[in-house]
């Protein structure tokens, strides 16, 4: 996937900034009446729908107790090269990093996962873990650099709260965009319930 607001019409490029994303909700705000219309600009303006994957590092708060917070830095500096160079190659784009976490978008379900699995295994070689969930949807993207949306929260929960070290879970959506050339994973993924802040969760963990 190429940057997404490169790749935008002209003028959905030049309308989609950080003070017309505000404008809008603004107006919103003050035109509650208005705001189905309002809510039609900013998905034209800013919506897209995409694969989405939230990475956590294993072991964060352990390794800065153990280590020490230089330790960790080094750490997730090794981790953010290796991890943006293999979604690169799998056509993804890094979104934001924020301290041990990585997001990022990709055209497909299938890059995503692909990307995940190579993820793990150049982690691995260095000793550091990491764990990682997938959603598919509509997001609303911001100047490439900020996103929200569903299937991306649910992927943070699953990626930062649920997900083990080396473990790989996709949300339902996520998981029914798997295509027919992942059928034998679909037969081979587990699919598993939890409840986590007040939402009961669906999703598939996935064989590496």
């Amino acid at each position: 996937m190429t940057n997404q607001i490169a790749n935008l019409p002209i003028d959905r490029a030049r309308l989609n900034t950080w003070s017309e994303f505000h404008r809008l909700l603004r107006e919103r705000n003050q035109h509650p009446e208005q705001a189905v219309e309002i809510d039609r600009t900013i998905r034209q303006n800013f919506g897209t729908t995409c694969a989405v994957m939230v990475l956590d590092m294993a072991g964060f708060s352990k390794t800065c107790t153990s280590d020490g917070i230089i330790a960790v830095l080094a750490a997730i500096y090794d981790m953010n090269e290796i991890v943006s160079a293999m979604i690169a190659a799998y056509q993804g784009n890094v979104i934001k990093t924020e301290a041990d976490n990585v997001y990022a978008t990709f055209d497909t379900v299938d890059l995503a996962v692909n990307a995940a699995r190579s993820i793990f295994l150049q982690l691995n070689t260095v000793g550091i873990g990491a764990s990682i969930g997938i959603g598919y949807g509509e997001i609303l993207m911001i100047e490439s650099k900020e996103m929200y949306g569903i299937e991306l929260n649910l992927a943070s929960k699953l990626g930062e709260d649920i997900a083990q070290r080396d473990q790989l879970l996709l949300t339902e959506t996520a998981f029914d965009r798997l295509t027919q050339k992942t059928i034998a994973e679909q037969k081979a993924a587990q699919k598993m319930e939890q409840t986590i802040s007040g939402l009961n969760l669906a999703f598939y963990l996935m064989p590496n």
